[in-house]
């Protein structure tokens, strides 16, 4: 994207922080002290776990569709699996045309991470 350091930082506090300080004041009168902070505690805990997340996703999808574009330079289509107790396993099949055309442009924003791994209409 074109925005920078300082303004996305602000896009996330407006955004979040906006909306959800709004319904605070309820849930902590319908649950509690102690389970409205745990619960937040949570909900917290896994948002700043994700947003850390999304840079290795990030780097994992620009490879993978790196590797796809070599491999379609020589004519091949190749669907690679990876599971964490193996060793990557690819398939290839020679194919005319890549259908996946959207998945050409460099990965830059949260856009083209959701693009790359749920289509077009994702």
């Amino acid at each position: 994207g074109s925005a920078s350091n300082p303004q996305v930082v602000m896009n996330i506090i407006i955004s979040f922080v906006g909306a959800g300080i709004l319904g605070i004041p309820e849930a902590f009168q319908q649950s509690g002290w102690l389970l409205g902070c745990a619960t937040l505690f949570l909900t917290s805990a896994f948002n700043i776990y994700s947003m850390l997340r999304l840079p290795t996703v990030q780097t994992i999808l620009q490879q993978r569709q790196q590797q796809r574009q070599r491999q379609q330079r020589n004519g091949l289509s190749a669907t690679t699996t990876t599971s964490p107790t193996s060793a990557p396993t690819t398939t290839t099949t020679t194919t005319d045309h890549d259908d996946n055309n959207h998945n050409q442009s460099p990965i830059q924003s949260y856009g083209d991470v959701g693009r790359c791994v749920l289509g077009q209409r994702g």
